[in-house]
Protein backbone atom coordinates (compact mmCIF):
# COMPACT_ATOMS: atom_id res chain seq x y z
CA UNK A 1 0.00 0.00 0.00
CA UNK A 2 1.35 3.37 -1.02
CA UNK A 3 0.58 6.32 1.24
CA UNK A 4 0.67 9.81 -0.23
CA UNK A 5 1.45 12.75 2.00
CA UNK A 6 -0.04 16.16 1.09
CA UNK A 7 2.29 19.02 1.87
CA UNK A 8 0.93 22.57 2.01
CA UNK A 9 3.39 25.35 1.44
CA UNK A 10 3.10 28.30 3.87
CA UNK A 11 1.97 30.65 1.11
CA UNK A 12 -1.00 28.40 0.30
CA UNK A 13 -1.99 28.26 3.95
CA UNK A 14 -1.94 32.07 4.11
CA UNK A 15 -4.12 32.35 1.00
CA UNK A 16 -6.55 29.81 2.40
CA UNK A 17 -6.79 31.75 5.67
CA UNK A 18 -7.44 35.04 3.84
CA UNK A 19 -10.20 33.43 1.74
CA UNK A 20 -11.93 32.02 4.79
CA UNK A 21 -11.66 35.34 6.63
CA UNK A 22 -13.08 37.24 3.67
CA UNK A 23 -16.01 34.86 3.44
CA UNK A 24 -16.74 35.24 7.14
CA UNK A 25 -16.63 39.04 6.96
CA UNK A 26 -18.92 39.07 3.94
CA UNK A 27 -21.53 37.01 5.79
CA UNK A 28 -21.37 39.16 8.92
CA UNK A 29 -21.39 42.48 7.07
CA UNK A 30 -24.06 41.67 4.49
CA UNK A 31 -25.41 45.17 3.92
CA UNK A 32 -28.59 43.97 2.22
CA UNK A 33 -30.13 42.22 5.24
CA UNK A 34 -30.86 44.90 7.79
CA UNK A 35 -34.00 44.24 9.79
CA UNK A 36 -34.33 47.98 10.51
CA UNK A 37 -36.41 50.11 8.14
CA UNK A 38 -35.61 53.83 8.22
CA UNK A 39 -38.54 56.11 7.27
CA UNK A 40 -38.95 59.89 6.99
CA UNK A 41 -42.23 60.63 8.76
CA UNK A 42 -42.30 64.42 8.46
CA UNK A 43 -40.32 67.36 7.07
CA UNK A 44 -40.89 70.93 8.27
CA UNK A 45 -39.04 73.84 6.67
CA UNK A 46 -37.37 76.38 8.99
CA UNK A 47 -36.57 79.75 7.37
CA UNK A 48 -33.38 81.41 8.58
CA UNK A 49 -34.64 84.98 8.78
CA UNK A 50 -36.20 86.43 11.91
CA UNK A 51 -39.99 86.53 12.17
CA UNK A 52 -40.53 83.93 9.44
CA UNK A 53 -42.75 80.91 10.03
CA UNK A 54 -41.84 77.24 9.86
CA UNK A 55 -43.86 75.11 7.52
CA UNK A 56 -44.22 72.89 4.49
CA UNK A 57 -43.91 74.35 1.92
CA UNK A 58 -40.89 76.38 3.01
CA UNK A 59 -40.90 80.09 2.08
CA UNK A 60 -37.22 80.81 1.44
CA UNK A 61 -36.44 84.54 1.43
CA UNK A 62 -33.65 85.43 -0.99
CA UNK A 63 -33.11 88.91 0.47
CA UNK A 64 -33.75 89.76 4.12
CA UNK A 65 -33.08 93.48 3.81
CA UNK A 66 -35.89 95.87 4.79
CA UNK A 67 -37.68 97.29 1.76
CA UNK A 68 -36.05 100.72 2.22
CA UNK A 69 -32.58 99.16 1.85
CA UNK A 70 -30.92 97.96 -1.38
CA UNK A 71 -32.37 94.73 -2.76
CA UNK A 72 -29.43 93.92 -5.02
CA UNK A 73 -28.01 90.45 -4.22
CA UNK A 74 -24.58 91.96 -3.56
CA UNK A 75 -25.96 93.92 -0.60
CA UNK A 76 -28.67 91.54 0.63
CA UNK A 77 -28.53 89.86 4.00
CA UNK A 78 -29.17 86.15 3.53
CA UNK A 79 -29.52 83.19 5.87
CA UNK A 80 -29.36 79.41 5.68
CA UNK A 81 -32.70 77.62 5.67
CA UNK A 82 -33.05 74.40 7.64
CA UNK A 83 -35.47 71.49 7.77
CA UNK A 84 -36.66 69.62 10.84
CA UNK A 85 -36.82 65.96 9.85
CA UNK A 86 -38.59 63.27 11.89
CA UNK A 87 -37.30 59.72 11.37
CA UNK A 88 -38.81 56.44 12.51
CA UNK A 89 -37.13 53.04 12.75
CA UNK A 90 -39.41 50.08 12.11
CA UNK A 91 -38.32 46.57 13.00
CA UNK A 92 -38.65 43.97 10.27
CA UNK A 93 -38.37 40.32 11.27
CA UNK A 94 -35.85 38.81 8.88
CA UNK A 95 -35.79 35.03 8.63
CA UNK A 96 -37.95 32.41 10.34
CA UNK A 97 -38.43 31.53 13.94
CA UNK A 98 -40.50 32.37 16.98
CA UNK A 99 -39.50 34.87 19.60
CA UNK A 100 -37.28 37.05 17.44
CA UNK A 101 -37.33 40.55 18.92
CA UNK A 102 -35.41 43.79 18.32
CA UNK A 103 -32.40 44.83 20.38
CA UNK A 104 -30.15 47.88 20.50
CA UNK A 105 -28.30 46.35 17.52
CA UNK A 106 -31.33 47.37 15.44
CA UNK A 107 -30.91 51.05 16.31
CA UNK A 108 -29.95 53.20 13.31
CA UNK A 109 -27.44 56.04 13.13
CA UNK A 110 -28.03 58.46 10.25
CA UNK A 111 -24.64 59.81 9.17
CA UNK A 112 -25.03 61.54 5.78
CA UNK A 113 -27.54 63.31 3.58
CA UNK A 114 -27.79 64.63 0.04
CA UNK A 115 -30.14 67.39 -1.15
CA UNK A 116 -31.03 67.91 -4.82
CA UNK A 117 -33.60 70.33 -6.25
CA UNK A 118 -36.17 69.58 -8.94
CA UNK A 119 -38.71 71.89 -10.58
CA UNK A 120 -42.21 70.90 -11.71
CA UNK A 121 -41.40 72.05 -15.27
CA UNK A 122 -38.40 69.66 -15.44
CA UNK A 123 -35.92 72.50 -15.88
CA UNK A 124 -33.36 71.14 -13.45
CA UNK A 125 -29.89 72.30 -14.48
CA UNK A 126 -27.95 73.19 -11.29
CA UNK A 127 -26.75 76.80 -11.26
CA UNK A 128 -29.14 77.71 -14.08
CA UNK A 129 -32.62 76.49 -13.18
CA UNK A 130 -32.12 75.32 -9.58
CA UNK A 131 -29.46 75.73 -6.87
CA UNK A 132 -26.55 73.32 -6.69
CA UNK A 133 -27.05 70.26 -4.50
CA UNK A 134 -25.85 69.89 -0.92
CA UNK A 135 -23.95 67.10 0.83
CA UNK A 136 -23.95 67.09 4.61
CA UNK A 137 -23.31 64.99 7.68
CA UNK A 138 -25.49 64.02 10.61
CA UNK A 139 -25.07 61.98 13.77
CA UNK A 140 -28.66 61.06 14.56
CA UNK A 141 -29.53 57.87 16.40
CA UNK A 142 -33.01 56.44 15.82
CA UNK A 143 -33.98 53.74 18.32
CA UNK A 144 -35.68 50.62 16.98
CA UNK A 145 -39.48 50.99 17.02
CA UNK A 146 -38.97 54.65 17.95
CA UNK A 147 -38.63 58.05 16.28
CA UNK A 148 -36.22 60.97 16.45
CA UNK A 149 -36.27 64.51 15.03
CA UNK A 150 -33.17 66.42 13.95
CA UNK A 151 -32.35 69.56 12.00
CA UNK A 152 -30.45 69.65 8.70
CA UNK A 153 -29.39 72.30 6.21
CA UNK A 154 -31.72 72.45 3.21
CA UNK A 155 -30.75 75.77 1.52
CA UNK A 156 -27.28 77.30 1.78
CA UNK A 157 -27.12 81.07 2.24
CA UNK A 158 -24.47 81.20 -0.50
CA UNK A 159 -26.98 79.77 -2.99
CA UNK A 160 -29.07 82.92 -2.56
CA UNK A 161 -26.19 85.00 -3.96
CA UNK A 162 -25.84 82.79 -7.05
CA UNK A 163 -28.06 82.17 -10.10
CA UNK A 164 -30.86 81.35 -10.33
CA UNK A 165 -31.85 82.61 -6.85
CA UNK A 166 -29.90 85.88 -7.11
CA UNK A 167 -31.95 86.76 -10.19
CA UNK A 168 -35.10 86.82 -8.05
CA UNK A 169 -33.75 89.88 -6.20
CA UNK A 170 -32.78 92.15 -9.06
CA UNK A 171 -35.73 91.59 -11.34
CA UNK A 172 -33.80 89.92 -14.18
CA UNK A 173 -35.53 86.56 -13.77
CA UNK A 174 -38.70 85.06 -12.33
CA UNK A 175 -40.29 86.61 -9.27
CA UNK A 176 -40.91 83.23 -7.58
CA UNK A 177 -39.07 79.97 -8.15
CA UNK A 178 -40.73 76.79 -6.92
CA UNK A 179 -38.69 73.62 -6.47
CA UNK A 180 -38.88 70.33 -4.60
CA UNK A 181 -35.94 69.42 -2.40
CA UNK A 182 -35.25 65.69 -2.55
CA UNK A 183 -33.39 64.66 0.61
CA UNK A 184 -31.63 61.31 0.67
CA UNK A 185 -30.39 60.03 4.02
CA UNK A 186 -27.77 57.33 4.59
CA UNK A 187 -26.69 55.42 7.67
CA UNK A 188 -26.39 51.98 9.22
CA UNK A 189 -27.77 49.95 12.07
CA UNK A 190 -25.50 49.14 15.00
CA UNK A 191 -24.73 45.76 13.41
CA UNK A 192 -23.23 47.54 10.40
CA UNK A 193 -25.99 46.94 7.83
CA UNK A 194 -26.46 50.02 5.67
CA UNK A 195 -29.86 51.73 5.36
CA UNK A 196 -31.22 54.70 3.42
CA UNK A 197 -34.42 56.62 2.92
CA UNK A 198 -35.77 59.69 1.09
CA UNK A 199 -37.86 62.70 2.07
CA UNK A 200 -39.17 65.73 0.18
CA UNK A 201 -39.82 69.41 0.90
CA UNK A 202 -41.52 71.91 -1.39
CA UNK A 203 -39.74 75.29 -1.44
CA UNK A 204 -40.88 78.66 -2.77
CA UNK A 205 -37.92 81.00 -3.36
CA UNK A 206 -38.62 84.75 -3.61
CA UNK A 207 -37.74 88.17 -2.23
CA UNK A 208 -40.72 88.35 0.10
CA UNK A 209 -39.97 91.80 1.50
CA UNK A 210 -39.28 92.86 5.08
CA UNK A 211 -41.34 96.00 5.63
CA UNK A 212 -39.66 99.11 7.09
Amino acid sequence: MITKTMNFKPVYLVLLFVMLLSYACTKVEDNTRSSSLLVVDQVIGQPGGEGEDDGNPLLSDTCDNPNIEPQDPEFCTVFNDDALVTFSNNFLQVGTGIGLSPTFLNDIIVTQYRVDYFRPNNRNTPGVDVPFGIDGTMNTRVAVDGNTADTMLVVRHTAKREPPLSELDNGTGESVLTANAQMKFFGADISGHTVSTTGFLEIHFANFGEGQ
